[in-house]
């Protein structure tokens, strides 16, 4: 018996749709003419690492990470030190992270990978592919994390519910509430933290793509950090001294990462946008308390802002 097999994948479950057939496991579509041509024939490209790269890269595109994922791994079965390979596969794990897993260790261990298995040739295109995805993918984690925060209509509302039950025990209540959901935004900008950590500070210096992707992540994070504070203030508490002293940390050394210029042109900006803002909001950039309506000096700690 004549068995078609497909020619990009090697399935032989391949089915007559109206004037074309279509294989069922990868979707590709052939005409009469080419099934004709197909049958009894072996392509052994639809076999091989190439065949499953090009599988994985369909899958990707079409949204579907844990099949490219899984065509990448087959990939990586003909050749372990395929950066083509490792690069599909650290991009598939983007789709089937979580907020509360978004598998960073995975994509950074498959990005280094590629990186120190690529060839002379291919050495500096595979670097800057994987560093400029690890930048845009930290950028994306914190972005996310600061819409997560920054959406406190489940938490007024929380609020709103234990107040009328017990107005004094309210804030303490709504505050351990929510504790778990800000450890899991707070945990995204620690895994953003880590892919940056990733990417040489000479890379970033040295190419300027790069170290615009930087300068995005320090003003994201820094509207991180205010929508934190904003939410905090919901239930009437603050962040710790400790976890202030860790976001000074955190942001000055994204700072650095920058050039001279670049440098003191975000200081300057961050400042500015960020008095703003408090001020916007009627409250300290200092302690977070209330500003005077007549002045902006805080009520609370006199400051002026």
């Amino acid at each position: 018996m004549n068995v078609m097999k497909c020619e990009l994948c090697g399935s032989s479950d391949v089915l007559k749709e109206r004037d074309l057939y279509r294989c069922q496991h990868c979707r590709t579509q052939y005409t009469t003419e080419e099934v004709k041509q197909l049958i009894t024939v072996r392509i052994e490209t639809s076999e091989s690492k190439q065949g499953y790269l090009s599988l994985a890269e369909n899958a990707l595109s079409e949204g579907s990470g844990e099949e490219a994922y899984e065509y990448a791994n087959k990939a990586l079965e003909f050749s372990a030190d395929s950066s083509s390979a490792l690069i599909l596969k650290m991009k598939a794990l983007e789709t089937m992270g979580t907020i509360r897993d978004p598998r960073i260790a995975e994509v950074i261990s498959c990005g280094k990978y590629a990186v120190g298995c690529a060839s002379d040739d291919e050495k500096q295109s595979v670097t800057d592919e994987v560093y400029a995805y690890f930048l845009v993918r930290a950028f994306g984690l914190i972005s996310l994390a600061t819409a997560q925060v920054n959406d406190t209509k489940q938490v007024n509302k929380l609020f709103e519910a234990y107040s009328a039950v017990n107005i004094f025990s309210a804030a303490s209540n709504t505050e351990k509430d929510d504790a778990e959901a800000l450890a899991r935004y707070i945990n995204l900008t620690t895994a953003a933290l880590a892919l940056i950590a990733e990417v040489p500070d000479d890379a970033i210096k040295e190419n300027l793509s790069l170290e615009g992707w930087i300068a995005l992540a320090i003003e994201k994070l820094s509207q991180f950090f205010l929508a934190l504070d904003m939410r905090l203030k919901i239930y009437g508490t603050k962040a710790a001294d400790e976890a202030l002293e860790e976001r000074t940390r955190q942001l000055t050394a994204l700072i650095y990462l920058l050039s001279d210029e670049k440098k003191i042109e975000l200081l300057k900006k961050h400042q500015s946008e960020q008095s703003a803002k408090w001020r916007e909001k009627g409250l300290c950039r200092n302690c977070g308390g209330k500003l005077s309506r007549l002045s902006d000096q805080c009520k609370e700690c006199g400051k002026q802002n």
